[in-house]
């Protein structure tokens, strides 16, 4: 009787942290620009709940239906602020998330022990392992949002619209004005699927450059097998829909997509040059290109540098290439326009004054 009383509370907490976190990843989903910055920053939002659980606390002794109107908001927003903070910290650093974990499980074990409480040495590793649980839940909920979102989109397509994109296309076209992409149903290719190691206690103790690459190639490998599974529109190329992930979901994690929605107009152009090399180039590349961005020290600089322009080279523009994307992605002056040498820089110059007439 003793066992079964001390096992309902702990079954209450399970059921308590599995509802969060399915309602952290439910949330961490919404386009609502509040929601945005707390998926982007959760640990700014988690040390701001203390200000309504604080507040909270000293309304009780006067007013306390008041402050539980204050307090449920504060203990809410901080525990899913801790769920999300965990979830993007690991995604960003592993290193990091363990780190934060270990201190965690140090700060909620040393009163125990000093206070001589036994129930510490059980209660904290539990919420530790709770704690990732939830993460881990929120981030399985989130996914599985994101793909059924992209199921729905295949289940409505229009004849003349772009599915990757959505951009409105002439009906003689065959390959997107925006995007590149077929506007053609066409077969999937049958692509040797890279064996990629996924053990984090690997990952987490490779340097950064090294996690960053791994990370791009498991990303768009994540993506592909998406487009190839079906849970992209049918006419994208899985190809073209593994690099858009990869470099969006980086984006998106590292917070340089502040605004809602993925911003096709943008993100497509960007991946002109990378559409132009074939799949086991574009994949190193644009792993290269995302560690250039974000460690410049540590890239393949000169390496990177040389595929782009050896891309844009050796595929000169036309209505039915990715290659007339390069021109829009000039004009909106992504990353990689600082790695052009002058003859490209030059080309493309001219292109972009073409395109920009064309659409006044």
């Amino acid at each position: 009787m003793d066992a079964l009383t001390a096992f309902i509370p702990l079954v209450g907490v399970v059921l308590v942290v599995t509802v969060l976190a399915v309602l952290t990843g439910v949330v961490s989903r919404s386009s609502a620009p509040a929601l945005q910055y707390w998926t982007l920053h959760p640990w700014r939002v988690f040390w701001l709940s203390y200000v309504l659980i604080f507040a909270g606390l000293l309304l009780w002794t006067v007013l306390w239906p008041i402050a539980l109107t204050v307090l449920l908001p504060g203990v809410l927003l901080l525990l899913t602020s801790a769920t999300q903070g965990l979830r993007v910290t690991w995604m960003r650093s592993r290193r990091r998330a363990v780190a934060i974990l270990l201190i965690s499980f140090v700060v909620l074990l040393l009163p125990g022990l000093t206070q001589g409480r036994p129930i510490a040495l059980i209660s904290s590793p539990l919420s530790i392992l709770l704690w990732m649980f939830s993460a881990w839940l929120a981030k399985t909920v989130g996914s599985q949002r994101d793909a059924d979102a992209s199921a729905r989109k295949t289940a409505r397509p229009e004849l003349t619209t772009c599915n990757a994109c959505g951009t409105k296309n002439a009906s003689h076209r065959s390959v997107c004005l925006m995007c590149g992409v077929s506007l053609s149903p066409t077969e999937l290719p049958v692509v040797p699927r890279r064996e990629i190691s996924t053990g984090w206690f690997k990952l987490l103790f490779k340097s950064f450059p090294e996690r960053c690459r791994e990370a791009m190639r498991q990303s768009y490998q994540k993506h592909y097998d998406l487009a190839r599974s079906g849970l992209a529109p049918p006419t994208s190329d899985p190809h073209h829909a593994g690099l858009f992930g990869a470099l969006g979901t980086r984006y998106k994690v590292r917070g340089v997509l502040r605004y809602t929605g993925f911003p096709d107009v943008v993100l497509w152009p960007e991946l002109a040059p990378f559409f132009l090399m074939s799949q086991q180039d574009a994949v190193e590349a644009l792993a290269e290109y995302v560690l250039w961005q974000e460690r410049p020290s540590a890239a393949r600089t000169e390496w990177l540098a040389r595929k782009i322009n050896d891309a844009l080279h050796t595929n000169p523009s036309s209505e039915n290439s990715p290659r007339h994307l390069a021109s829009a992605a000039f004009i909106n002056q992504v990353k990689w326009c600082d790695l052009l040498d002058p003859e490209n820089r030059t080309t493309l110059s001219r292109e972009a004054e073409q395109l920009s007439r064309e659409r006044d």
